[in-house]
């Protein structure tokens, strides 16, 4: 991440969902960011307010498939999307689409040659290849991390520039 910050001249950094700060708050000890944590779970929120934030670092409560997006340079969607249904996505794709954010760095899977993605209720999971139908992203992304450890499914975190990604304005879910 600190290489994306500085190759794309990251200021501004929007992770949703953040999760429990892990890991990102040793990424964020290391680097010069004004970071926006978003989650869902209210009281992850409060929680990360009370123990974390400072003049740089803020969290929200946000639903990322119909709430307004920060205006940042970098949204991250790590390890959220193959928790979503279709109608998610793709309401959290249209929702980005219509964001002020030039970058997106999403997770999807690294999947055989026949590999189809399947629908799913929201709150479970499977693995998404997000070069496959439906959501048929071209390979016209402009930086690529290595994000699995062994024995997870193999995957790479993507990062697409906002005008790079498909528009899914016609798709009903």
């Amino acid at each position: 991440l600190p290489k994306i910050f500085e190759k794309f001249g990251i200021n501004n950094f929007f992770d949703a969902p953040c999760g429990d700060l892990n890991w990102m708050k040793l990424v964020l000890d290391q680097c010069d960011i004004n970071y926006i944590g978003g989650d869902i779970v209210e009281n992850l929120v409060d929680d990360l307010n009370k123990n974390f934030s400072s003049d740089s670092r803020v969290f929200i409560n946000i639903d990322i498939t119909k709430d307004k997006l920060p205006d940042v340079d970098l949204m991250m969607v790590r390890d959220c999307l193959f928790h979503f249904s279709y109608g998610d996505i793709f309401s959290f794709l249209k929702n980005f689409k219509q964001s002020n954010i030039k970058f997106l760095l999403t997770t999807s899977h690294k999947t055989s040659k026949n590999y189809k993605n399947k629908n799913i209720d929201s709150g479970d999971f499977r693995l998404i290849d997000l070069f496959k139908e439906p959501f048929c992203f071209k390979s016209n992304f402009v930086y690529q991390i290595e994000d699995y450890i062994k024995p997870f499914p193999e995957r790479s975190l993507y990062l697409w520039k906002k005008e790079d990604i498909p528009d899914f304005n016609s798709i009903e879910f």
